[in-house]
Protein backbone atom coordinates (compact mmCIF):
# COMPACT_ATOMS: atom_id res chain seq x y z
CA UNK A 1 0.00 0.00 0.00
CA UNK A 2 0.75 3.54 -0.02
CA UNK A 3 1.58 3.76 3.80
CA UNK A 4 4.79 1.38 3.16
CA UNK A 5 6.19 2.59 0.38
CA UNK A 6 6.46 5.94 2.41
CA UNK A 7 7.33 4.26 5.78
CA UNK A 8 9.94 1.81 4.85
CA UNK A 9 12.44 3.71 2.91
CA UNK A 10 12.16 6.55 5.55
CA UNK A 11 12.93 4.14 8.14
CA UNK A 12 15.77 3.16 6.16
CA UNK A 13 16.71 6.41 5.95
CA UNK A 14 16.72 7.13 9.41
CA UNK A 15 18.24 3.80 10.23
CA UNK A 16 21.18 4.93 8.18
CA UNK A 17 21.57 8.50 10.21
CA UNK A 18 21.46 6.93 13.29
CA UNK A 19 24.54 4.65 12.72
CA UNK A 20 26.38 7.17 11.14
CA UNK A 21 25.32 9.43 14.53
CA UNK A 22 26.64 7.10 16.52
CA UNK A 23 29.72 6.06 14.70
CA UNK A 24 30.92 9.80 14.73
CA UNK A 25 30.45 9.80 18.36
CA UNK A 26 31.93 6.93 19.73
CA UNK A 27 34.83 7.01 16.73
CA UNK A 28 37.26 8.65 19.67
CA UNK A 29 36.14 7.42 22.73
CA UNK A 30 38.85 6.09 24.65
CA UNK A 31 38.93 3.55 27.54
CA UNK A 32 40.45 3.86 30.81
CA UNK A 33 40.83 0.49 32.27
CA UNK A 34 42.16 1.33 35.70
CA UNK A 35 38.69 3.47 35.92
CA UNK A 36 36.77 0.58 34.51
CA UNK A 37 38.35 -2.17 37.46
CA UNK A 38 37.64 0.33 40.35
CA UNK A 39 33.59 0.18 38.80
CA UNK A 40 33.77 -3.60 38.73
CA UNK A 41 35.25 -3.77 42.62
CA UNK A 42 33.33 -1.30 43.99
CA UNK A 43 29.84 -3.27 43.24
CA UNK A 44 31.81 -5.90 45.77
CA UNK A 45 31.18 -8.80 43.56
CA UNK A 46 27.53 -8.17 42.96
CA UNK A 47 27.93 -8.26 39.09
CA UNK A 48 29.35 -12.04 39.77
CA UNK A 49 25.92 -13.43 41.79
CA UNK A 50 25.23 -15.59 38.97
CA UNK A 51 28.70 -17.21 38.64
CA UNK A 52 28.58 -17.68 42.13
CA UNK A 53 24.39 -19.38 41.78
CA UNK A 54 25.74 -21.63 38.99
CA UNK A 55 29.44 -22.22 40.46
CA UNK A 56 27.06 -23.70 43.55
CA UNK A 57 24.33 -25.90 41.31
CA UNK A 58 27.03 -27.15 39.31
CA UNK A 59 29.28 -28.44 42.88
CA UNK A 60 26.02 -30.13 43.97
CA UNK A 61 23.41 -27.70 45.57
CA UNK A 62 20.12 -27.80 44.43
CA UNK A 63 19.50 -24.36 42.72
CA UNK A 64 16.74 -23.19 45.31
CA UNK A 65 19.53 -23.70 48.03
CA UNK A 66 22.07 -21.70 45.80
CA UNK A 67 19.79 -18.95 45.08
CA UNK A 68 18.91 -18.42 48.77
CA UNK A 69 22.52 -18.55 49.72
CA UNK A 70 23.69 -16.10 47.21
CA UNK A 71 20.58 -13.80 47.97
CA UNK A 72 21.49 -14.09 51.64
CA UNK A 73 25.46 -13.33 51.27
CA UNK A 74 24.51 -10.57 48.55
CA UNK A 75 22.19 -8.89 51.44
CA UNK A 76 24.85 -9.30 53.72
CA UNK A 77 27.51 -7.91 51.18
CA UNK A 78 25.12 -4.67 50.66
CA UNK A 79 24.77 -4.46 54.49
CA UNK A 80 28.33 -4.86 55.92
CA UNK A 81 30.01 -3.53 52.68
CA UNK A 82 32.15 -6.59 52.15
CA UNK A 83 32.82 -8.74 49.04
CA UNK A 84 30.15 -10.78 47.76
CA UNK A 85 32.62 -13.76 47.70
CA UNK A 86 33.89 -13.03 50.96
CA UNK A 87 30.38 -13.32 52.72
CA UNK A 88 30.01 -16.89 50.66
CA UNK A 89 33.17 -18.29 51.69
CA UNK A 90 32.20 -17.78 54.95
CA UNK A 91 28.84 -19.30 55.13
CA UNK A 92 28.75 -23.26 56.08
CA UNK A 93 26.26 -24.46 53.38
CA UNK A 94 28.78 -23.14 50.35
CA UNK A 95 32.29 -24.05 52.06
CA UNK A 96 30.97 -27.15 52.75
CA UNK A 97 30.33 -28.15 48.38
CA UNK A 98 32.93 -25.68 46.59
CA UNK A 99 36.49 -24.92 47.14
CA UNK A 100 37.95 -22.21 47.77
CA UNK A 101 39.33 -22.30 44.14
CA UNK A 102 36.22 -22.40 42.54
CA UNK A 103 34.52 -20.12 44.40
CA UNK A 104 37.63 -17.43 43.21
CA UNK A 105 37.13 -18.66 39.92
CA UNK A 106 33.61 -17.59 40.14
CA UNK A 107 34.47 -14.38 40.64
CA UNK A 108 37.23 -13.95 37.96
CA UNK A 109 36.86 -10.92 35.62
CA UNK A 110 38.77 -12.46 32.22
CA UNK A 111 36.12 -15.03 32.18
CA UNK A 112 33.46 -12.60 31.74
CA UNK A 113 35.73 -10.60 29.61
CA UNK A 114 36.54 -12.76 27.39
CA UNK A 115 34.77 -12.06 24.93
CA UNK A 116 35.34 -7.94 25.14
CA UNK A 117 38.08 -7.86 22.48
CA UNK A 118 35.90 -9.92 19.59
CA UNK A 119 33.40 -7.28 20.46
CA UNK A 120 35.65 -3.88 19.83
CA UNK A 121 37.06 -5.80 16.76
CA UNK A 122 33.89 -6.45 15.42
CA UNK A 123 32.86 -2.73 16.08
CA UNK A 124 35.82 -1.30 14.19
CA UNK A 125 35.14 -3.20 11.51
CA UNK A 126 32.21 -1.09 11.02
CA UNK A 127 34.09 2.03 9.03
Amino acid sequence: SSVERIILPDTATLACYMVKRLTRLVANWEVDATRMTENLEATRGAIFSQSALLALVEAGMSRDAAYRAVQEASRTSHESHTHLRDVLATMPAVSSVLSAARLEAAFDTSRVLRHAGRAVDALSELD
